[in-house]
């Protein structure tokens, strides 16, 4: 058997982190799993059970010397990872990265961990093809805003560049369309049921056309309104017509007129 190997989008995110902060504490990193992981089913050990590819494929980063919450917010918007765990919270894809208690024995307070997608984690709904590209990808992680110019201290304000773009706008697709709501399915699905009901809605209550040629069709609602017009009116006339006719009737029988 051959000899295990870090997945490369590991060893990606390892080089940028030691670049951004090159002083930062290592007593905590690691990748291959020790003798307690060695007996679980853990991303910490090589794959040759299921994808074969004899990869590591997780990350423990101390948590001294960095900003972890970079780290954590890099991770989520990547398309290649499964989950993370920081300080007793696991966030993971397949639950939309919604914060969860995480009750394994290590806390995880000193190290932030970092699993790519595999076999393990996620079979239920990746192929062994994309496990194995995202695994191999040596894409960048977004650590520094491009892999030629790290940023320096005091660069927050830095422009944003497009894989920063396209990266926030996966995970807006991911955290906001794809965020399920009960009974309606995930969000974009309601946003869509809503627009279809709106827009039957709309033309159930439209202005009708009576069959006659444009321009001389009349709305249905503008002939109602009209018509409630005509009667108010016809009852005016009505009651002058009445009138009249009783004057009349007065006239014609002086006695209905005395009395």
């Amino acid at each position: 058997m051959a000899s295990w190997k870090v997945a490369p989008a590991i060893k990606m995110l390892q080089a940028e982190v030691n670049t951004r902060w090159p002083n930062r504490r290592r007593a905590w990193d690691g990748t291959i799993g020790d003798t307690a992981h060695q007996g679980t089913k853990s991303d910490h050990n090589p794959d040759w059970k299921y994808d074969k590819d004899g990869l590591v494929r997780a990350v423990d980063i101390d948590a001294q010397g960095v900003e972890i919450e970079a780290i954590k917010r890099a991770a989520i918007a990547d398309p290649r990872v499964a989950y993370v765990i920081w300080n007793r919270v696991i966030y993971r894809r397949r639950t939309g990265w919604k914060a969860e208690r995480y009750r394994g024995s290590n806390p995880h307070d000193h190290h932030i961990h970092i699993s790519l997608l595999s076999a393990i984690n996620s079979a239920d709904y990746t192929t062994k093809e994309q496990r194995s590209a995202a695994a191999k990808s040596t894409a960048t992680w977004g650590i520094w805003p491009s892999r030629d110019t790290p940023p320096t201290k005091g660069d927050d304000n830095m422009p944003l560049t497009q894989d920063d773009l396209n990266k926030i706008a996966a995970t807006l697709d991911r955290n906001l369309w794809g965020a399920h709501i009960p009974n309606a399915g995930t969000f974009a699905e309601a946003i869509g049921d809503l627009a279809v009901r709106s827009r039957a809605i709309a033309q159930a209550t439209s202005d009708v056309r009576r069959g006659g040629a444009d321009p001389d069709w009349v709305p249905i609602n503008q002939e109602i309104a009209d018509t409630k017009t005509a009667v108010r009116g016809l009852r005016i006339d009505l009651d002058e017509l009445k009138a009249a006719v009783s004057k009349i009737l007065d006239l014609l029988t002086p006695d209905r007129a005395a009395e």
